[in-house]
């Protein structure tokens, strides 16, 4: 009899063995699985962009500025800081390329936005042509050439829309026009909607 029970506490200490084996595979499989989920779930959050050939950076979120807002008033004492905005720094620095009839500007300037693809397209052709002979027929109420540039000088920045799920942001820049960097002339102004996809910066000018 006590050889009996002692057979049957054997076969359930085995059974009890390969049972928490079981659990323990089990368990291992399921968090492996749970990695594999959190790895694919991670999304890559950028601090430096580029453009230009530049890196821009941002201390402060444009988005949590309301729509309508002056961010930068020279005349009044609120001048332009670098840094704080990414993508008012790049909107000046491409409308000053633009005025200045530098053709890098035009590998950042697109032609339509869509977030969700891949792909950027930017102005060609016809429209490209357009942009151009903005700035030329900007030129010529200063007597210039097509070639010669046209200079800006900041005055206000205005947020005038936002939108943070498609990463854009349109502000209107105010400023003067000069054509000798000296001698401004009241008063310029432009919309330039910046667009954000990875670590690149694209805008349109009107």
């Amino acid at each position: 009899m006590k050889r009996k029970l002692i057979y049957v506490m054997v076969i359930v200490g085995l059974l009890t063995g390969c049972s928490a084996n079981n659990d323990t595979v089990t368990n291992g499989e399921n968090n492996n699985t749970i990695i594999e989920e959190n790895i694919e779930e991670e999304t890559m959050e950028y601090t430096v962009f580029n453009a230009l050939g530049k890196s821009y950076e941002s201390s402060k979120n444009i988005y949590e500025l309301n729509e309508g807002d002056k961010i930068y008033d020279d005349m009044n004492g609120y001048p332009h800081v670098q840094g704080e905005y990414k993508e008012i720094d790049f909107a000046i620095d491409l409308l000053t390329e633009y005025l200045h009839k530098n053709s890098e500007a035009y590998n950042y300037i697109v032609s339509d936005w869509d977030s969700n693809s891949e792909d950027v397209v930017l102005i060609a052709d016809e429209e490209k042509e357009r942009v151009m002979e903005n700035a030329n027929f900007l030129g010529e109420q200063f007597g210039l050439s097509n070639e010669d540039p046209v200079y800006f000088k900041l005055d206000k920045v205005i947020l005038q829309s936002k939108n943070e799920n498609d990463s854009i942001v349109e502000l209107e820049l105010r400023g003067y026009l000069s054509a000798t960097d000296g001698n401004y002339r009241p008063l310029g102004t432009f919309t330039v909607t910046v667009y954000t996809k990875d670590d690149k910066l694209y805008a349109s000018i009107v």
